[in-house]
């Protein structure tokens, strides 16, 4: 972008969940040997990049002279799993009160994000209180997988696991499918089971960590 606009990502992500929003924070310096003061006109990522970019919190007008510095904040979902980049994003920007053809389109600066599938959003955790013994509580865990891609090499573990008294504290599966659904039986001491799953999907290996309370009596009378 010599001699045109220059921009600096500011703390870039590096991994990102699919249909995520995040906040893409960028540096822009107007060089102060432009003779003409430059406009952004907009910030966006052509549709065969699945990108949607959200410029909402852009001032309506922005425009920088010769050696004007601004900070600016757009916000960008990735629709796809895989690796992409920020250099997938164009600005375009035009001169104030010089040529038209001094205007142009460029891409943001180059920087990889690998965006992985979003188990969050696909699996079901749900705890049921069954019956009380003593300190700990007899509970059916199930989990439900809703997503549209198989999962392969698949590991789980419930906890915390120095809380858990009786029942299976370690899982694992070559493949689940959408609609696939578990249950196990567990008694623990405490108010809450964790679960920590990781998996292989679209060739990529991810990993989520997830907290559920168990129903209290007074919940479930």
């Amino acid at each position: 972008m010599q001699g045109y606009l220059h921009f600096e990502l500011i703390e870039p992500c590096r991994q990102i969940e699919v249909g995520e929003k995040f906040t893409l924070r960028l540096a822009v310096t107007c060089p102060s040997e432009r003779q003409y003061p430059m406009a952004i006109v907009s910030i966006h990522s052509d549709p065969a990049n699945r990108i949607d970019v959200d410029t909402s919190m852009l001032p309506r007008e922005l425009v920088l002279r010769p050696a004007e510095v601004c900070t600016l904040a757009v916000d960008v979902t990735f629709r796809d799993a895989g690796m992409t980049d920020t250099n997938r994003i164009d600005v375009e920007m035009k001169p104030i009160g010089g040529p038209d053809y001094l205007g142009k389109i460029l891409p943001l600066p180059a920087h990889p994000i690998r965006v992985v599938p979003s188990l969050a959003k696909e699996l079901d955790f749900k705890v049921e209180r069954i019956c009380q013994y003593g300190s700990a509580v007899k509970v059916e865990i199930d989990l439900k997988y809703n997503g549209t891609h198989d999962l392969t090499d698949v590991e789980w573990t419930f906890g915390p696991s120095q809380q858990v008294r009786s029942g299976v504290t370690r899982r694992r599966l070559p493949l689940i499918k959408e609609g696939n659904r578990f249950a196990d039986e567990m008694v623990i001491v405490g108010d809450r089971i964790e679960i920590d799953l990781s998996a292989t999907c679209q060739k990529e290996r991810i990993r989520i960590q997830k907290k559920e309370s168990i129903p209290t009596m007074a919940e479930i009378e």
